[in-house]
């Protein structure tokens, strides 16, 4: 059985990089709020191996385990999945899920 997942000084989790090819949780893009933290929220878990139903979407991402590497894997699965380019500083400057859900719905919405 494998041991605890090293985490950082801060105490977060040291997250799993995606594998190439791996498949979008949602048929279409989240073009609301509400879908658009389903997709955020599983993102999240499949990172932290925890179910989604265990991710707090009011939570801070970086409490979750997120950090600057993770948040460049968050930027290339929007631009990837939903072909919404993402800088890190709009995770950061929108950082729970809740937040950046309502960020990728009304950018999705708006065509961007």
């Amino acid at each position: 059985m494998p041991g605890p997942r090293p985490r950082t000084a801060a105490g977060g989790r040291h997250l799993p990089r995606l594998r190439p090819g791996t498949p979008a949780r949602l048929a279409g893009p989240p073009h609301t709020p509400g879908s658009a933290v389903d997709w955020i929220v599983g993102f999240i878990a499949e990172l932290l191996d925890v179910s989604p139903e265990q991710i707090d979407p009011a939570t801070e991402l970086g409490l979750l385990g997120v950090d600057s590497a993770t948040t460049l894997v968050i930027c290339a699965k929007a631009r990837d999945e939903l072909g919404v380019p993402l800088r890190p500083k709009e995770v950061f400057d929108h950082f729970t899920a809740d937040a950046l859900a309502g960020h990728l719905a009304a950018r999705l919405r708006a065509g961007v």
